[in-house]
């Protein structure tokens, strides 16, 4: 397997591909001012024996010659300064080399180890997908072999019905007609589990996804529109008693009637959540504000049951130190109120 990509610079052709600097000797400052205090000696000599006109021409020429040098100088320190940016640029370039180098070392090792693991895989798949056919053969064959079991007992069992029809002089449509009265007995049953709340689902229900017509109620709620709030959430509960969702809704179902203020109605919800999803975390909640739908109704006596199963059945809830202060303050007020008799 080739390596994903490659970046390198060979360190081998270094030298052949650095910049190439001038080695000529730069012209110093020290070089400058001895060559001008030259030429002011060989100037004032020759002013002592010119005349007046000739010392000005000299004057001339000394500051002109002076304004060169101090250029010269200005572009010596120039040229020194480039040598020395030209200098660490080079030692950044080969920095820079020499991790681009370490770079794709990591990368070729990276490459070995990936056609390794892929080698690894490869074997490991031929293995299990050996072990995954043979697991399936044997399953199919148990399969057949149980297949073969039930049509055996089958026939046993009608070989045995029919001795038991003819020793009681039982007809044949009396037994299927008793077995029509079980199935749809038990299919009932299933109904009445499935269905928690009574009634037929609404229209504007019908066809909608849990998630759908769960937020739908949802938003009635946040809405202040409770009336459709219940409506929606036992729609929900109707058509989908036994999702992730359905202790919530439940739930929703008793906090809607409690801010109709519907106590009566929203303590018997909040029991019939706490009851039917005992080990979800709205089981404890649910007891807690049917408590307070309690007293709201002056039932005193079973408000402080719903506390006290609150605190002894789940402890580490949050609604377990509420409930333990109003188990407190009802203490401290046991003749404040009255259950209803």
């Amino acid at each position: 397997m080739a390596a994903p990509f490659s970046f390198r610079m060979d360190m081998r052709h270094q030298h052949s591909a650095e910049l190439s600097l001038s080695t000529e000797p730069v012209l110093t400052a020290k070089f400058f001012r001895i060559f001008a205090l030259l030429l002011l000696l060989l100037s004032l000599g020759a002013c002592a024996s010119g005349n007046k006109q000739e010392r000005q021409l000299m004057r001339n020429q000394l500051t002109r010659i002076d304004d060169r040098v101090a250029k010269l100088i200005k572009y010596n320190q120039t040229q020194t300064e480039l040598i020395s940016n030209i200098t660490q640029f080079r030692r950044s370039i080969l920095t820079m080399t020499g991790q681009v180098e370490e770079f794709n070392e990591r990368v070729r090792m990276l490459s070995e180890r990936m056609e390794s693991m892929e080698k690894s895989f490869a074997e490991m798949s031929k293995v299990y997908r050996g072990e995954i056919l043979e697991q399936s053969a044997a399953t199919n064959l148990k399969l057949a072999q149980l297949q073969s079991d039930l049509h055996a007992f089958a026939l046993e069992t009608r070989a045995f019905i029919s001795l038991i029809e003819k020793k009681n002089n039982i007809t044949s449509r009396a037994h299927r007609g008793a077995m029509e009265t079980i199935l749809n007995e038990e299919k009932a049953g299933e109904m009445s589990a499935g269905n928690r709340y009574p009634g037929e689902v609404s229209p504007a229900s019908e066809g909608m996804e849990p998630d759908d017509l769960y937020q739908r109620s949802y938003n009635s709620y946040l809405q202040a529109d409770f009336e459709n709030a219940i409506t929606g959430f036992k729609d929900y509960l109707r058509l989908y008693p036994k999702t992730s969702l359905s202790d919530n809704a439940a739930y929703w179902v008793g906090e809607s009637l409690y801010s109709l203020k519907n106590f009566q109605e929203a303590a018997t919800a909040f029991d019939k959540v706490s009851g039917d999803y005992a080990n979800s975390v709205k089981a404890p909640a649910s007891l807690l504000r049917s408590g307070f739908a309690l007293i709201e109704l002056g039932e005193i006596d079973q408000a402080r049951e719903r506390f006290q199963k609150i605190v002894d059945a789940y402890p580490t809830s949050n609604e377990a130190i509420q409930a333990a202060d109003r188990l407190s303050s009802m203490s401290d007020n046991v003749g404040v109120g009255s259950t209803r008799e």
